[in-house]
Formats: C-alpha cells, sequence, structure tokens
C-alpha cells in the first residue's frame, strides 16, 4: 500500500490460507484506488485463474488510513510478538515515525 500513496501505479498483497490464497491487487489512477480481492486454488496461480470475491474504488489517502487502522488492530489484539509469530516480521508500519503515519 505504501507504494500505492507514493505514486505507484500497481501493488499488490497475498495471503496464504494453503493451499488456497487470496490476492489483493491495488490499482492507482490519480487520487483513486481500484481494489481487487481475488480467490486462486493455489498460491502460483494467474490472476485469470482466480475468483473475483470483492472489488471497490476509493480514494488512496482513505484507503491508506484504513489499511494503517488494520495494523494498528493486529498489534493491539497480538502485540509485536503475536504478529511476529504469524507473519515472520516486524508489523510494516511500526517502522515509520508517528508523523510520518499522519499524513
Amino acid at each position: 500500500m505504501t507504494l500505492l500513496t507514493v505514486g505507484e501505479g500497481e501493488c499488490r498483497a497475498q495471503f496464504e490460507a494453503e493451499p488456497t490464497a487470496f490476492r489483493w491487487i491495488f490499482h492507482r489512477e490519480g487520487t483513486e484506488a481500484w481494489i481487487r480481492l481475488l480467490r486462486l486454488a493455489r498460491s502460483s496461480d494467474h490472476d485469470k485463474a482466480g475468483t473475483e470475491i470483492w472489488s471497490t474504488q476509493q480514494d488512496v489517502n482513505v484507503t491508506a488510513r484504513a489499511v494503517l487502522r488494520c495494523f494498528d488492530e493486529v498489534a493491539r489484539v497480538y502485540g509485536e510478538s503475536g504478529y511476529r509469530h504469524v507473519g515472520g516480521a516486524r508489523p510494516p508500519h511500526r517502522a515509520r515515525s508517528p508523523q510520518d503515519r499522519a499524513a
């Protein structure tokens, strides 16, 4: 999502639910973001093999703030160590200063 907020045209995220995968595709044009969520039988499948289960068009900044709120909620519920246990790394937004996040 960070890439999208700084002007990148497209970014992706994928969550594994073996053997199924859920792929988020974010596409930006101007200040708008088009978001698609695909369900794929296998994580290596091409987008065309997936089933679109949700899509929306939103303001990029509103979307970025919503993503940050979700990361904050995960960190609040599970804590840093719980997040590391599930994700294997530090929550990505924790690496940034509060001033950067307020934008």
